[in-house]
């Protein structure tokens, strides 16, 4: 592996619930291995904030369930 980029994913306390880890851009022309480029960055990040949003959700529900089994109302 010759680039990478990684963003942690953060909850909505900052914490760092996982990361997004992307190996190896690579130049469309030429197929090379390249430095991930700003933008690149800035989509990744996007996305990273998208996923730590769907994990904390997800992750909240699973607690509900723990408090208050039976009650299958939380994935709706």
């Amino acid at each position: 592996s010759k680039s990478f980029l990684c963003i942690p994913l953060l909850n909505y306390s900052d914490e760092v619930i996982g990361v997004l880890q992307l190996i190896n851009a690579t130049d469309p022309q030429t197929q090379e291995v390249v430095a991930f480029s700003a933008a690149d960055q800035r989509l990744a990040e996007s996305l990273a904030s998208q996923a730590a949003i769907a994990i904390t959700g997800r992750n909240l529900i699973s607690q509900l369930e723990v408090m208050y089994p039976g009650d299958d109302h939380y994935d709706e």
